[in-house]
């Protein structure tokens, strides 16, 4: 495998984790990380004797084997000594939310919010087999918002798993919370047409059911989901990839979020669905090439016109 990095004189993705694949070398990543003080103006360079001896080792010459083969891509040196680069800090970051090393299983639990759709229990589950990286909010009254093969029925929501550190010293409340509030950004970053993995661009496909049908508390036949209308968003470069229905990019437009917010809608939290199910009238294909598609918002006597285009961004609002 070649990468564009290495066309371009650069290192291949094997070399560069190649690099990290020594104790010494991580060492040397974790204590120019240890010997920055994040409250301080100038970052503080350590010298080749200082950070050999904080790493431990005597041997000058295979420290300094192992240094250079960091500086680069993860060290920067300068004239007072050695910075860690922000992508060495990355893979410090990495290591100490426990990405590489730990893994978080926790029980089926049963959760407060009833069901937006139908009103039944909903528990949280996460660590099965089936969903080892992800949070399932699931329903177990109803088939959910959408069926998936490998997550079975009742599935509201699948999101992506908190790194170990943002599970520990949180109770399960909280960690929920969290995990709605990073699943938001990440979701507003997409729309935006930016990986939040990894600032990548990223490419937006509609899915449209033609005989979209929904039942009470069942999904579609045809498209195994209550909505009518998704967006694929998957990164170009690193392959993360949502679903994410109309009603969620609508939401990004600042006139769409006041509208809600003006008629008490919670638009980020458990209860989005509503969001979906409740407000949002009228789906239409109006043009099919570009492709367009209005969305048409009912609250109260109020209604609000929403057009998006073909990757999702909304490009006209009508009250």
């Amino acid at each position: 495998m070649h990468s564009d990095a290495e066309s371009r004189g650069g290192r291949s993705p094997e070399e560069t984790f190649a690099i990290l694949g020594h104790e010494t070398r991580l060492a040397i990543l974790y204590e120019l990380w240890d010997a920055q003080d994040p409250t301080a103006p100038k970052r503080e360079a350590l010298s080749f004797a200082e950070l050999r001896k904080r790493v431990g080792m005597r041997d000058g010459s295979q420290f300094n084997y192992h240094l250079t083969q960091l500086v680069g891509p993860f060290v920067r040196q300068t004239d007072d000594g050695y910075e860690l680069r922000r992508t060495g800090g990355q893979i410090i970051s990495t290591m100490l939310a426990g990405a590489l090393t730990d893994e978080v299983v926790l029980d089926t639990e049963p959760i407060d919010d009833p069901c937006p759709l139908c009103g039944g229990q909903v528990v949280l589950d996460h660590g099965t087999d089936r969903s080892p990286d992800l949070l399932l909010v699931r329903c177990t009254a109803c088939e959910g918002a959408w069926k998936h093969p490998e997550l079975g029925s009742g599935v509201l929501r699948a999101i992506p798993l908190l790194l170990p550190a943002g599970v520990r010293e949180r109770s399960l409340a909280e960690m929920y919370r969290v995990q709605t509030t990073w699943v938001k950004y990440r979701i507003m970053l997409l729309i935006e047409g930016v990986c939040p993995r990894c600032s990548g661009t990223v490419t937006a496909t509609p899915l449209i059911c033609e005989d979209h049908t929904v039942g009470d508390g069942q999904v579609c036949p045809h498209c195994d989901r209550i909505f009518e209308i998704l967006f694929r968003r998957v990164c170009d470069v690193c392959q993360n990839s949502f679903h994410m229905p109309t009603g969620r990019h609508i939401l990004v437009h600042p006139t769409v979020a006041a509208f809600y917010h003006d008629h008490d809608f919670e638009v980020y939290g458990h209860n989005w669905h509503r969001v979906e199910m409740e407000t949002i009238a009228d789906q239409t294909v109006v043009s099919e090439d570009p492709l367009a598609i209005e969305v048409t918002v009912v609250i109260d006597d109020d209604d609000l016109n929403v057009t998006l285009d073909g990757a999702g961004a909304v490009i006209d609002v009508q009250t």
